[in-house]
């Protein structure tokens, strides 16, 4: 999916009037996000999953914690330091 819709969205975004490199930037950050949300959303998930080491409520449950402080961390310290460097 991150394939599929980074140029489409990117288009999107700057035409909106955000600055190219910094959409291109959050993209590439954003993407490895889904890894840790779901069993199969990385290479080694599918082999903890099938041998039952993490129960599909437990990976959700966990999963969607990570996500969520990612996206704050990402979202706030993130955002701040690249105003700091001058990238925003």
């Amino acid at each position: 999916h991150t394939a599929s819709l980074f140029s489409a969205l990117g288009v999107v975004a700057v035409s909106a009037g955000a600055p190219a490199p910094v959409v291109a930037v959050m993209f590439a950050a954003y993407s490895p996000l889904s890894g840790c949300l779901t069993q199969y959303g990385s290479g080694p998930s599918p082999a903890y999953f099938a041998t039952g080491y993490v129960s599909v409520v437990d990976w959700w449950r966990v999963g969607l914690i990570v996500s969520a402080w990612h996206l704050l961390v990402f979202n706030t310290v993130g955002l701040l330091w690249w105003k700091v460097i001058g990238l925003m």
